[in-house]
């Protein structure tokens, strides 16, 4: 019997996968980099846009340029050696900023 010949589906982009500075997967929602005066930029992740968009405010009343990335194009900052960090809150409702980093894959 022939092999039957139909055109397969094309794979679905396969979404980057994020890890905190504990190496546990985490789902940032907002991704931005952050154009300081100083040397070297940074990108930084959010996993609630709500906080995201109080960061992004305090940034731009202080005159200093955010541009809003895709997680693809978030990734590829990644891997091309770029400094990433992810919004975390405390169990005692502390904001600190930790290493963002990729899975490896």
């Amino acid at each position: 019997m022939p092999a039957l010949d139909y055109p397969r589906p094309a794979s679905a982009p396969v979404a980057p996968v994020f890890l905190n500075f504990r190496s546990h997967i985490v789902r940032p929602v907002c991704f931005a980099i952050v154009y300081w005066d100083g040397p070297g930029d940074t990108l930084y992740a959010f996993e609630d846009r709500d906080a995201f968009e109080r960061q992004r405010g305090t940034s731009e009343r202080h005159f200093v340029h955010v541009h809003e990335l895709s997680a693809e194009e978030a990734a590829e900052w990644i891997a091309a050696g770029g400094n990433a960090v992810l919004h975390t809150v405390s169990a005692g409702g502390v904001a600190a900023f930790r290493n963002l980093k990729l899975a490896p894959g």
